[in-house]
């Protein structure tokens, strides 16, 4: 439809590379893609993203998301995630962060999510907790789980392998162990699972699975030697009896 203005045909006006001060009023004013040719600087405004997510996309190698702060003191920069809700109850989602890519489909999968969820909701008895999730052998694993008491807990099964259910069960894997200990040989730690070596740099991880079963495994060996033990000695005592009483080293 065409506008006549006056007599004369009236068009929607271009702007090339116009200059613009003050403050501009609108309503329901709705942009195209904008390309900034400078900062954009808020001043404590929200940037309200709707229902929707605020994402940030880039092409270069480690980049994204970097946030600087000028303040000097003790305090620094400040990634704050609040979760409204007016009837907050025990296990809900206060925030997570998730790993997806690098994939063809890369918006599909998921290696890894961090939770922070409520154990109490109680305004003064605040409980929270922070698990861990990866995925292990194509599935989702919860690997790791802090309580705001500070109590850790790993997955049990750790790696899953059967072999490491009767890992250190053996009589000579304490005298493995020792040697190892007081040879300071990491590497023969390294072998036998104890320890993991890094992937980047110098140094060992300790493995927490195997040394719990290292542990349980030299508890085990103990008892069983002192099982071992007294079944020797029951057997053995009436025959040690009936010797001390031949030589009358004892009264029959």
């Amino acid at each position: 439809m065409e506008i006549i203005v006056n007599g004369i045909p009236y068009s929607s006006p271009t702007l090339t590379s116009p200059t613009i001060n003050g403050t501009i009023a609108t309503t329901g004013l709705t942009l195209p893609a904008v390309t900034l040719g400078g900062a954009l600087t808020l001043n404590g405004q929200v940037f309200d993203a709707g229902s929707g997510s605020a994402q940030i996309n880039t092409t270069g190698a480690n980049a994204g998301l970097i946030m600087t702060s000028t303040q000097d003191g003790a305090t620094g920069v400040l990634l704050r995630a609040i979760a409204v809700s007016t009837s907050p109850a025990v296990s809900d989602l206060l925030f997570q962060e998730q790993v997806m890519g690098k994939n063809d489909n890369a918006e599909t999968i998921t290696y890894g999510t961090v939770r922070f969820l409520i154990n109490s909701p109680t305004d003064g008895a605040e409980d929270s907790k922070y698990d861990i999730y990866l995925y292990n052998a194509g599935a989702q694993n919860q690997a790791m789980t802090l309580s705001g008491a500070g109590v850790l807990a790993v997955d049990l099964g750790g790696s899953g392998a059967a072999a490491q259910v009767d890992l250190f069960d053996e009589y000579d894997d304490a005298i493995v162990i020792k040697q190892g200990i007081q040879q300071n040989n990491r590497e023969l730690l390294a072998d036998i699972g104890v320890f993991d070596r890094k992937d980047t740099g110098s140094g060992y991880m300790m493995k927490i699975q195997p040394m719990v079963r290292l542990l349980a495994g030299g508890i085990y060996q103990s008892r069983q030697r002192l099982d071992d033990l007294i079944d020797i000695l029951v057997s053995e005592f009436p025959q040690v009896t009936e010797r001390l009483i031949e030589r009358k080293l004892i009264g029959g």
